[in-house]
């Protein structure tokens, strides 16, 4: 019995490191490509209730920057620098910032490269490329984080659509087909709601996963403004960016009201730009309560180190009621 019990408890220790490896060698692989971040403007932790928003041009090269802005006074302070921003959002439950960007000298798909900004330090860093079934890169235009769950939209004329895309593989599955133009999707963070920005009927949608429907929800404020790629929701608030700058204004919708209030003032440049991302930067998530929300933080190597800890408790006992 008590050698039965020892090798049991090895065989978990064992199981988990091998795990652990094999996830190491994996992240590995996914950050050799040759993908760069641009440049980091300060650095440092990023304050919440913020926005993180910027633009892109359909090709490598820009000089497009990535900012933070204050959803109150447009006060804008560029965080990241030759950073492109295709899509965007905010994951409440790793603190982190999601961006798609442009493939820059790799030559890859614009798009495709999914990066995170972690909050408590401001660094950017790649966490893979997205792929579609067959393997092949794939454009992604927005993203939303909504149930722990990674969402995508895409409005390429080809293959559009809202997708899931999966966190450990990065690869984008087709789970509403749309023919519309949806480039920016982001998701309340309070009740996980999905909501997009669709410019061929011009209006704020609300997008339900599980129905496999698109609902309007209310028509862009600006009839002259077509091209509205970005979205961040947050603070009982959906923010639709342009990626222009005529006449350069982030339109603030308040979801509760149903109304738009004062918009913002977008911080981009001159030039014209062909697409834009935002997030908005909620804050510090609740820590989970419950052995089930613990144990994805903790890992395998706590797991190996508690099935040691318990084989060796059970063989205490046993020898202790063996020697009596």
């Amino acid at each position: 019995m008590i050698r039965e019990l020892f090798s049991a408890g090895l065989f978990l220790a064992l199981t988990a490191t091998v795990a652990v490896a094999q996830s190491d060698e994996d992240y590995s692989a996914r950050v050799s490509g040759n993908y760069v971040p641009g440049s980091v403007l300060g650095g440092g932790p990023i304050a919440p209730d913020n926005l993180f928003a910027g633009t892109a041009l359909n090709g490598p090269g820009t000089n497009n920057n990535a900012y933070l802005i204050d959803p109150v006074t447009s006060a804008a302070t560029a965080l990241l620098d030759l950073v492109p921003i295709w899509g965007a959002t905010f994951d409440p439950a790793g603190n982190r910032i999601l961006y798609t960007t442009e493939a820059g000298a790799s030559g890859t798909v614009d798009g495709a490269p999914l990066f995170e900004i972690p909050i408590d330090t401001g660094t950017p860093a790649l966490l893979g490329v997205i792929r579609d079934d067959t393997g092949a890169e794939f454009r992604i235009d927005g993203l939303a984080m909504s149930g722990g769950v990674l969402y995508g939209s895409r409005a390429a004329a080809d293959r559009d659509g809202i997708y899931s895309i999966d966190m450990t593989t990065f690869t984008a599955t087709l789970l509403i087909p749309s023919t519309d133009s949806i480039s920016g999707i982001d998701a309340d963070p309070a009740t996980g709601t999905i909501y997009g920005v669709d410019d061929t009927i011009g209006s704020l949608v609300q997008i339900d996963i599980g129905a496999g429907t698109i609902t309007p929800v209310v028509a862009y404020p600006d009839a002259a403004e077509t091209d509205i790629d970005g979205l961040a929701v947050g603070n009982n608030r959906a923010y639709l960016i342009p990626d222009d700058n005529a006449p350069g204004l982030i339109y603030v919708y308040n979801l509760q009201t149903a109304s738009f209030e004062t918009p913002l003032t977008a911080p981009w440049g001159v030039t014209e730009d062909t697409f834009a991302g935002g997030a908005y930067i909620s804050g510090a998530p609740e820590q989970p309560l419950g052995p089930v929300a613990e144990l994805p933080v903790f890992g395998t190597k706590i797991a190996a180190l508690l099935a040691l800890l318990l084989g060796t408790l059970a063989i205490v006992v046993l020898r202790r009621r063996a020697t009596r």
